[in-house]
């Protein structure tokens, strides 16, 4: 697996995890996010490496800052 196939993975898993915590459905994070649910969905499966503008969204979605969201991504993946 490549470097950036993990990273995906790792922000995908994170992703849903605190959006599962906070009972968000898909449609209401891309709600949040101004992005589409389809958009959402391939984030959390690992399919999309979302931008930095797009992270941004994500970590205000869930009320936390995206250097938060970042150490929970890097918590994930193993060096």
């Amino acid at each position: 697996m490549k470097k950036a196939d993990g990273l995906n993975k790792a922000i995908g898993e994170t992703v849903k995890e605190l959006r599962l915590e906070r009972n968000m459905s898909q449609e209401k994070l891309a709600e949040k996010c101004d992005s589409s649910v389809v958009y959402i969905s391939e984030i959390e499966r690992g399919i999309k490496n979302p931008t930095a503008t797009t992270l941004m969204n994500i970590a205000l979605s869930f009320e936390i800052k995206m250097s938060e969201l970042i150490k929970k991504v890097e918590e994930r993946i193993s060096y």
